[in-house]
This record gives structure tokens, sequence and C-alpha cells, in this order.
């Protein structure tokens, strides 16, 4: 008997291009923003805001800055003025610094003392007319996250904390957003906390 044996040749063929692509990795350098001056600024009603602008640097290239956010002294307020940049591929930096106008009237609501939420102790000390600090801001219970922090009341009706670094003893950065004042024994804000906390209103009363 004749044995037969066939052979199956698999020919691989592999295409080689003439040309390749220029964006194969590419390095990006991403904006690095410093603010020029603070990051909060307080003013009397009234006063000249001046502004001084921000730095952004991709590597060692100086990238325009965009800023937004018109101020207006006249009137007592809070007022966010907020900086970007974009690098050459499109990735974007911001930052925002708080100008905190304050009414020139004399303040008829003194919030100095003990509040509380939900039966935990919130102590506050005047430091100026408008300018007082409070040592649970978020009336918490946990003695390390306590937050300590100054604040304003902007003008009898409007209360807030500017952004303020290691602020309890776990060292938690905090502000608040522009709050509520009731009355001298009755006012309310938010916290925005880098940690534990969320972002319920907390209410507090003498």
């Amino acid at each position: 008997m004749k044995k037969i044996f066939y052979f199956i040749l698999t020919i691989l063929i592999v295409s080689c291009s003439d040309t390749t692509t220029d964006d194969v990795s590419r390095v990006t350098n991403y904006p690095v923003m410093t603010l020029n001056g603070e990051r909060t600024i307080v003013l009397n009603q009234g006063q000249t805001y001046t502004e001084e602008g921000a730095v952004s640097l991709a590597g060692t290239e100086e990238l325009p800055v965009t800023i937004t956010g018109p101020v207006n002294t006249a009137v007592p307020n809070v007022y966010k003025v907020t900086y970007t940049s974009v690098n050459v591929d499109g990735f974007a930096a911001t930052l925002t610094r708080a100008v905190v106008v304050l009414s020139t009237a004399p303040s008829t609501i003194d919030l100095s003392g003990s509040f509380t939420r939900n039966g935990n102790v919130n102590k506050v000390t005047k430091l100026s007319d408008r300018k007082y600090i409070c040592d649970n801001a978020t009336g918490y219970n946990v003695a390390a996250d306590k937050v300590t922090l100054e604040f304003y009341n902007v003008d009898d009706t409007k209360i807030y904390a500017p952004y303020q670094e290691n602020t309890s003893e776990s060292h938690i950065s905090a502000e608040s957003n522009v709050g509520t004042i009731t009355d001298k024994n009755n006012w309310k804000w938010i916290i925005y906390a880098s940690a534990v906390f969320g972002t319920a209103e907390r209410i507090f009363t003498r």
C-alpha cells in the first residue's frame, strides 16, 4: 500500500508600512498654577479691589490665564474669582480666590456665645465687629475631628468661613458656603471639608 503524505504549507505574510505615526507617545506638561497674593481677600464695603492675577506654568512655558468673576465692592457679599489655564494638549487647571466684602454698618447681631447642633456645642468667640472664630464648625462629637474656623458676619444676613488648612487635630482643611444668619440665635451653613464630613446643611441654635 502506498502511503501518501500531504504537507500543508502555511505562509505568513507580514505587511509593513513605509510610514509611521508621529503620535506613538508624547509627554505633556500639565499646567501648574500659583495665585499672586492671598487666597482670601477681606475688604470693607467701598474699598478698592486690586486684581493680582495668577501664574500658570507648563514645564518652563508660561501659559495665559483667563480670569472670571467680577467683584463689586459696593455690595457686601462673597465673590469668587476663578483663574483657568489650558496647556497645548487641552489639559486645564483652575484656582479660585474668595473676595469677602464686609458691610461697614455696625453689626446689630452678635454671634458670640455657645450654639448647639444635635446636642453638640460650638463655642463662638468674637474677634472684631464682623469676625469670629468657632471651635466646632460642623457640630460634631469626635474631639479629633472638631473643626475650628474663623468666619465673617458679612452683612447680618450672610455668614462665611474662607478656606483654612489643618483646622482640626486630624488635619482637616475646610471652608463654608455662604450661609444664612436668621437672627442672633440661629444660623446655618454647609461645610466643605477635606475628610470625614458630607455637605449636609448644619443648623446652629443658641
